[in-house]
């Protein structure tokens, strides 16, 4: 009877081991050869994401609620930021660990903190970043808040085609119908998950 036993698996401080059939005993009859399999699986260390999302302009602090999603994929993961309304000016930020090494993210904001009489002006609103194995990458993001002018905008008026050429009714979409239904669905599921989050928050 022989045992055999992996006693380095290979791993290291990026790259994790999954070892199956690592202790065996296995019995050798005589004079034929016995056999036994061992597999090492090798991954990306998990890392992380840091979020800093700044909070910034005159109507700071008066802004409504604001949501960031992060969507990560290999595997597929979610996180979600959310920020109350009338948080202060300045920076607020989290780290969501246990993303996986070698992971690529969609950092995006899917509700900025407008409200009927503030106006949101976000800088870097859409991010996509790579997840460092064992390392943290980091998303810088803006938004700008000014308080809603009460004068009513006075469209400017527009240039009116010549009557000897008219214009013809579009007849189908410029770009794929797919991609735009899912954007759609993942922003109306992303801003309900993140209104509930926000109504549970003390």
């Amino acid at each position: 009877m022989c045992t055999v036993t992996e006693t380095s698996n290979g791993a290291t401080a990026t790259v994790t081991a999954a070892v199956a059939g690592a202790n065996q005993t296995v019995t050798v009859p005589a004079g034929t050869l016995a056999s036994l399999s061992i597999t090492d699986t090798f991954s990306p260390a998990p890392g992380a994401v840091e979020i800093v999302k700044t909070l910034a302009g005159p109507a700071a602090g008066s802004q409504g609620l604001v949501g960031i999603l992060l969507i990560c994929r290999a595997p597929i993961q979610v996180f979600a930021l959310v920020i109350p309304a009338g948080q202060p000016a300045g920076p607020v930020s989290q780290v969501f660990n246990g993303v996986g090494g070698g992971s690529t993210c969609l950092v995006a904001e899917v509700i900025d903190g407008h409200t009927d009489t503030v106006v949101a002006t976000a800088t870097g609103a859409s991010q996509q970043v790579t997840v460092p194995a064992a390392g943290i990458a980091s998303v810088q993001m803006t938004d700008s808040f000014s308080i809603a002018s009460s004068q009513p905008q006075t469209p400017a008026p527009q240039p009116q085609p010549p009557a000897s050429q008219p214009q013809l009714a579009a007849t189908g979409m410029s770009a794929p119908v797919e991609p735009l239904i899912g954007c759609a669905l993942v922003a109306i599921l992303a801003g309900a998950g993140l209104l509930q989050l926000a109504r549970r928050r003390p």
